[in-house]
């Protein structure tokens, strides 16, 4: 369409410039062009809306996926979110929008997370516990917990997000140790299980009585 109005416009701006002739052959260009015009025709955004629901009330949690793949799928859901907000998508943005938000949410990679105590070591009434995290990906914020055999002393601290292959060492004050040095420790990790691991069954390190 384009092609064919510019000469017309230059020409019409010109004044006795041009003969019949001219003008005839960009008059059937220019209505050519405009027989063949699209009609914009909008999309479908009740069905659109739909899809953008089902693709985002599923229950998903960033705590479970891998970062990398997490931000693809909100990006995805951004613009879906962009194009539905717009007041005439055409069918072809909704298709794209559609497209993209199924791809990044069927491409969601669950977070490789391993995270395992390697060492604990008694100061006085509180232990020093290093926990590793073997994954490839960041651990996401949880907690360990300190019983005894007995089960009637315990005690709950936070763990922050590790890094993949790294380890943090956390000092926790546990109850005086007249009252535990009598039983077994046990230290677990993320025993709530508010991250997502690959592997839950090396949680837990023991201490014998002593």
């Amino acid at each position: 369409m384009q092609g064919a109005l510019t000469p017309a416009v230059a020409m019409n701006s010109v004044k006795n410039a041009v003969n019949q002739g001219a003008i005839d052959v960009l008059t059937n260009a220019l209505n050519a062009a405009i027989g063949n015009l699209v009609p914009f025709s909008a999309g479908n955004k009740v069905d659109f809306a739909v899809a953008i629901d089902s693709a985002t009330n599923s229950n998903l949690q960033s705590k479970d996926y891998s970062p990398a793949s997490w931000k693809v799928y909100e990006k995805a859901i951004s613009y879906a979110h962009k194009v539905n907000n717009s007041v005439n998508p055409s069918q072809s943005e909704i298709d794209k929008a559609v497209s993209d938000l199924e791809k990044a949410k069927s491409n969601l990679k669950k977070r490789n997370v391993d995270l395992k105590i390697t060492k604990v070591k008694r100061f006085g009434n509180s232990y020093k516990i290093t926990i590793k995290n073997s994954g490839k990906d960041v651990s996401t914020k949880t907690q360990v917990k300190i019983y005894c055999g007995c089960k009637k002393l315990e005690k709950v601290a936070n763990v922050k997000a590790i890094s993949a292959g790294k380890s943090i060492t956390l000092t926790v004050k546990f109850f005086k140790y007249s009252q535990s040095k009598k039983h077994n420790k046990y230290f677990v990790v993320n025993f709530n299980k508010m991250a997502m691991e690959t592997n839950f069954k090396n949680n837990k390190f023991k201490i014998l009585k002593n």
